[in-house]
């Protein structure tokens, strides 16, 4: 019965499978202080907010390198026979980013420990990509119309907006990237392309929109990214969704927009006209944990689920002009029926169509601009 349980509540929560577009590279060179390298020593790379922990050992070049790893914060320790054992925290892993350090073991007994805080690399070696993190405090905490975080991707530089972009999902790929065309912008979430090709060759529409609220941080690559990333002739967004973490947390909010806190147009005022009602909701939660069954199953450190909800409510009072047929016309009586340079609007018979001499066709007026009942 535990096993069905367990197996149920698995299945309830979808499981994230980080892809290697949206992942992380993270290589580590041991060397003794000499700078030699050092084989056989034991990396372990733990991410500090799940405590799930991979571990490698290093080849004869002491190298250990750390594929797949999902965007996060990550602690590393490594040790050797004869060394002390090393601990560097504070390692921030982006998405689509590589890492690179150097761990140099001090001579002494394994049972000490060498605790370092890291610091960020001034430069990444590892490739040559070109393009711009956008953060969680960036997404969470800029003012967005519509609450688009893809509308951020304007801070990179050479990105603007294509002539169609707008918060409709289908919109959001129209990004032009360093002159290329609008709509040739290819999105990731986690890895997984959510783009669709639209009616013209090379360019994309977009499925789904992200909620801010679900969105960790994404990255805006323009130039130079690696062969990964096909099936676009402008730039790649690389969006990561949040996760769950050992800690519970979540969200709970509303953004509201209402014509009663703005004040009108100056044509509307000049004309004595009142502003038009406009009201927009957008109202969500979200919970992230680990996944616990009292007496059952502890997923600190081993599973974990994040979901939430978001909704959409707006109301907008539009003003159209149109035309409308004259009771005149709606009984078949069009003579009094003039263009706007005064002229009369001819209306024909179409039974009456017939081959031109010298080609085409020609049709008979009605008598008097009048449709027979």
């Amino acid at each position: 019965m535990k096993r069905v349980l367990i197996a149920a509540a698995a299945l309830c929560f979808p499981v994230s499978m980080p892809a290697q577009t949206a992942a992380g590279l993270v290589v580590i060179l041991v060397q003794d202080p000499s700078s030699a390298a050092i084989s056989a020593a034991t990396v372990r790379l733990t991410e500090q907010e799940t405590g799930i922990v991979t571990s490698q050992t290093t080849t004869d070049q002491g190298l250990a390198r750390f594929v797949s790893v999902k965007p996060s914060r990550y602690s590393v320790s490594a040790e050797a026979s004869g060394f002390k054992r090393i601990v560097r925290s504070g390692i921030t892993v982006n998405v689509a980013e590589s890492v690179s350090m150097t761990l140099t073991l001090e001579l002494g007994a394994v049972t000490e420990t060498v605790e370092v805080s890291s610091q960020a690399p001034l430069l990444q070696t590892e490739n040559g990509g070109l393009g711009q993190l956008i953060g969680n405090r960036q997404i969470v905490e800029l003012p967005l119309n519509g609450r688009n975080p893809i509308g951020l991707a304007g801070l990179t530089a050479g990105v603007v907006p294509g002539p169609a972009f707008s918060d409709n999902p289908l919109q959001l790929a129209n990004l032009s990237v360093n002159g290329s065309r609008g709509g040739a912008t290819e999105i990731l979430q986690d890895g997984a392309p959510v783009t669709v090709p639209e009616n013209s060759p090379g360019t994309f529409a977009t499925a789904t929109l992200p909620s801010v609220e679900r969105v960790q941080e994404f990255k805006v690559q323009t130039n130079s990214f690696s062969a990964e990333f096909g099936r676009t002739t402008g730039g790649v967004i690389n969006l990561v969704i949040k996760s769950g973490t050992n800690k519970f947390h979540g969200s709970a909010y509303e953004f509201v927009r209402n014509s009663r806190l703005d004040s009108n147009q100056w044509f509307l005022n000049r004309a004595g006209q009142r502003l038009g009602t406009f009201q927009r909701n957008q109202y969500g939660f979200t919970l992230g944990g680990p996944v616990i069954l009292p007496k059952l199953y502890n997923g600190r450190n081993r599973t974990f689920f994040f979901g939430g909800y978001e909704g959409l409510r707006q109301r907008a009072q539009q003003t159209s002009t149109t035309t409308l047929p004259s009771r005149a016309q709606m009984s078949g009586d069009f003579s009094s029926t003039v263009t706007a340079a005064g002229a009369a609007v001819t209306i024909f018979d179409p039974l009456t169509t017939t081959a031109a001499p010298g080609g085409g066709f020609v049709r008979t007026a009605f008598p008097g601009n009048r449709i027979p009942a």
